[in-house]
């Protein structure tokens, strides 16, 4: 099983596992450059989690569990429900499937078990509106 920690520090996001060091080279689209955040939502079963996303890829996300949300509630390899509530464009505004795949924190990545259709630059134009 792989754990993707990002690698910071340079123009696209890298990620590698920690356990075996595999690499991932994912370009990831930053929600916003000055620090405000945009709402998502994670369901686990029944509950419903409130979170910021940080960034997107066609491959996954990464968010931020807020305060007042039990940080105890998701775990490695959980199935989650993940909504975007980006556009009203249906991709991303509409929930997606996908699996816990590493968190630091209240920071998690969620890793979509289908990959958005939509490309990195796509995305880009898109949240740049």
């Amino acid at each position: 099983m792989h754990e993707y920690v990002s690698q910071p520090g340079k123009p696209t996001t890298y990620w590698s596992c920690r356990n075996c060091g595999e690499r991932r080279n994912l370009e990831r689209v930053q929600i916003s450059q000055d620090s405000s955040y945009h709402a998502c939502t994670i369901q686990k079963g029944k509950v419903v989690h409130e979170a910021n996303l940080i960034d997107i890829s066609p491959a996954g996300a990464r968010f931020r569990l807020i305060e007042r949300t039990n940080i105890i509630a998701l775990h490695l390899d959980d199935q989650v429900l993940f909504n975007p509530q980006l556009t009203a464009l249906r991709e991303l505004s509409t929930q997606r499937l996908g699996v816990i795949r590493w968190f630091k924190r209240r920071d998690y990545g969620v890793k979509f078990d289908t990959p958005l259709t939509l490309s990195s630059d796509e995305l880009r134009r898109i949240l740049d509106r």
